[in-house]
């Protein structure tokens, strides 16, 4: 019986397109499957930069949760662009461009900063942007993205998000890229050792600045979230429609007839 009803659900959402699902369901699942690469993060994954080795096969081997979660970020930060830019109707693109807002927001309340910025990201893709006569029709909404666009602005080493963080109850999902941002800084900043390698004078101040952040990683992957798992929800987000910037561009150019380059 409730293998059934989970065929029926599938095949429901099957039929139905981003802007008739319930933004608040999508952040929930959408954070359901986030948390779950998050949560799986191990130590050495963020050691040594493991996750910016040359070598594909090695970073996927070193990094594999990290990877996961990366390429889970840029997934749908193109699938944002990709609902908004197939749609050749200004007044249904408005409509989902708004929906998007709202599901950023949701995200936001769920401390799902991660989520947040992947939204934030596809909806400042040029593809995007260039779309003024989208966002001329879409009123408070873009009053909302320039707060979450404040929110997670890069400005003074991401202020306002180490501040937003910082004063979130759990659960939370950082937003990793932060993170590797700040271990990347540590690992070229740094030297291993103090004086000359062959003095073997390990410089622990490094070991402990990567210590703290791995320590901020573990912190907020001890308490999960706990929404009800949506097998139907479930397939959908993970079957995400999704256009390479190229296609992404082209088919904005149709959307909104201005040949004007990036600026």
């Amino acid at each position: 019986m409730a293998e059934r009803k989970d065929r029926q659900q599938m095949d429901l959402l099957a039929k139905l397109e981003f802007v008739d699902i319930d933004p608040v369901l999508i952040a929930e699942q959408l954070t359901f499957i986030e948390f779950q690469l998050y949560g799986s993060i191990e130590d050495t994954e963020l050691l040594h930069l493991n996750w910016k080795h040359e070598n594909p096969k090695k970073k996927k081997k070193l990094s594999p949760n990290v990877v996961k979660l990366v390429d889970r970020f840029n997934s749908v930060s193109f699938w944002v662009a990709t609902e908004l830019v197939m749609q050749t109707e200004i007044a249904v693109r408005a409509k989902i461009l708004k929906k998007f807002v709202q599901l950023a927001e949701h995200l936001r309340n769920l401390n799902n900063f991660n989520g947040v910025m992947e939204i934030i990201a596809g909806l400042n893709l040029w593809s995007v942007q260039r779309l003024k006569l989208t966002w001329e029709e879409v009123g408070a909404s873009k009053s909302a993205v320039e707060k979450l666009d404040e929110l997670m602005e890069n400005k003074q080493n991401y202020k306002n998000y180490r501040a937003a963080l910082k004063g979130a109850k759990n659960p939370i999902l950082p937003y990793l890229g932060v993170y590797l941002r700040d271990l990347t800084f540590i690992e070229e900043g740094n030297p291993n050792y103090i004086g000359k390698p062959e003095d073997g004078i390990i410089n622990f101040e490094k070991l402990m600045l990567v210590g703290d952040v791995i320590l901020s990683v573990k912190q907020t992957q001890e308490n999960g979230y706990t929404f009800q798992y949506d097998s139907g929800l479930q397939e959908y987000l993970n079957k995400l429609l999704i256009l390479p910037e190229e296609m992404l561009y082209k088919h904005s150019l149709l959307c909104e007839n201005q040949t004007d380059p990036p600026k």
